[in-house]
């Protein structure tokens, strides 16, 4: 059993690939900002089969929402878990 590394990269924001979708063919997330849902564009650079390194749109300090559902929607009010 070997691991190659193909690209590593230090110092970037990573987000799962669950949390990530299309609105308008650009990429998006759903960010959280004092407790409520807002719509936040984002651009993907590399990306491995669970995560995404996200060039800009998003700061270290932003919560997102990793699995959105069907109930989640732009103003709707969350709490974290």
């Amino acid at each position: 059993e070997a691991a190659i590394i193909i690209d590593q990269a230090t110092d970037v924001i990573t987000i799962p690939l669950s949390a990530l979708f299309r609105q308008n063919e650009i990429w998006s997330v759903f960010k959280v900002v004092d407790g409520v849902v807002e719509l936040q564009a984002v651009n993907i650079g590399r990306r491995s089969d669970q995560y995404a390194e996200v060039v800009s749109g998003l700061d270290t300090n932003d919560q997102i929402i990793t699995h959105p559902g069907n109930a989640i929607k732009i103003g709707v009010k969350v709490d974290k878990r």
